[in-house]
């Protein structure tokens, strides 16, 4: 028997309507995003409310054309708006280059001649895995192919068009988020059912952890990937010396032990903290670990950038209330009833020294972290289906500090 399918499809008026609206962004957008100082976020929102082009008469198919392309040209908008100063640059050093909003019609028509000769349908693996439409790896290559006109290095371009599925997806989640009930249509018809609201902040969530580690940084138009130096470190051995006597220490690659450790079973050594200098690469560790667990999706992983962390009370009700209130996530993290199986979820506490209250409290405030830390970790895995595992990361003045109080 066949699984159901809806070809996406789009109708003539409101194609006129969002096609202008498309180009409207562009020619409006363009100019002030390199032009102006500040945040460049603007642009982006610059177009008509998603909730405008909607009617409740609207077909099936016509409702996932509208989540689709909606989705689809606010990911290449966001992209266009983060390699705006590479972009910038080279408007000022190459005179062959237009300085015109005009240019970035190509791109609009390429998209719109795509999706004009493309007639691709979705089927029930849709919800689940939306960064494998066919539509977006056939858009990507246009993309890097038309930042490249834009003057933008090859190197740089293809780290972008890599991107183009996560940012779509990110875009497609909040998207169905703000319109629920009239996207509801098209898992009805696929006769598939909705995935459940936790299940969806879930795969948002796990979504955005990879697009953090391939998001640019320094002002540039690559990501980490590209710039990530795979980093050693070096722990000692408990109970073990070498010939002189001294603890015996081993070197290690960092990203491999660490997951060699995760992989491990049993629940002694849940805790392991990271120390190491300013810049030595332990949030790009950090981010790069979170953005793998996230991928393989067999392990719920939880990422806490401390300097937006606050512990002013009981430590299990402050992780759900930072989630509650900084991500997409509706899951408790500590319901031990969310699966049958066992529960083996990892948390990531990045940043000791990077606390909040360290001004006022010092090295107090990180002490008092590790040490709930400490005791939860205890308390959750006496839990026969809980394998809680934690990494903890800091400066090695902070680490060495906590260790003595």
């Amino acid at each position: 028997m066949e699984k159901p399918q809806i070809t996406v499809k789009k109708y003539s008026v409101w194609n006129k309507e969002i096609e202008v609206d498309f180009r409207g962004i562009f020619k409006a957008g363009v100019k002030r995003l390199f032009a102006l100082p500040g945040d460049p976020k603007a642009a982006v929102n610059a177009g008509i409310e998603l909730g405008k082009s909607i009617k409740l008469q609207d077909k099936v198919e016509h409702r996932a054309y509208i989540l689709i392309y909606y989705s689809l040209r606010e990911a290449l908008l966001t992209l266009v708006v983060e390699a705006k100063d590479s972009i910038a640059k080279q408007f000022n050093e190459n005179t062959d280059l237009e300085y015109e909003a005009d240019k970035f019609q190509e791109l609009v028509n390429q998209l719109d001649l795509r999706f004009e000769e493309k007639n691709f349908a979705i089927d029930y693996t849709f919800l689940k895995h939306p960064e494998n439409l066919a539509i977006v790896e056939d858009i990507r290559p246009v993309f890097v192919r038309w930042m490249q006109k834009m003057g933008v290095s090859e190197r740089a371009s293809e780290a972008m068009g890599g991107r183009l599925k996560h940012y779509f997806v990110g875009k497609l989640f909040k998207n169905w988020r703000a319109q629920s009930a009239y996207f509801a249509l098209i898992p009805e018809r696929l006769k598939i059912s909705v995935p459940e609201k936790r299940a969806l902040g879930r795969m948002e969530y796990n979504n955005l952890l990879v697009s953090e580690w391939e998001r640019p940084v320094f002002a540039e138009a690559v990501g980490l990937p590209a710039l990530y130096v795979p980093l050693r470190a070096m722990f000692t051995i408990s109970g073990e010396r070498d010939e002189g006597l001294k603890t015996k220490r081993r070197v290690v690659d960092a990203e491999s032990h660490l997951w060699d450790w995760l992989e491990s079973s049993g629940k002694e050594q849940k805790l392991v903290v990271l120390k190491g200098g300013p810049g030595s690469g332990k949030s790009s560790l950090m981010k790069k670990l979170a953005a793998r667990l996230a991928e393989e999706g067999r392990v719920p992983v939880y990422f806490i950038p401390l300097q937006r962390f606050n512990l002013d009370g009981k430590l299990q009700d402050e992780i759900g209330r930072f989630f509650e209130n900084t991500s997409s996530l509706l899951e408790d993290p500590f319901d031990r009833d969310l699966s049958g199986d066992a529960q083996r979820p990892v948390f990531i506490f990045d940043g000791l020294d990077e606390l909040p209250r360290m001004g006022a409290r010092g090295q107090a405030a990180a002490r008092d972290l590790v040490t709930a830390l400490t005791t939860l970790v205890e308390q959750i895995n006496t839990h026969p289906k809980w394998e809680m595992r934690v990494v903890i990361t800091g400066r090695d003045l902070v680490i060495e500090e906590v260790g003595k109080l």
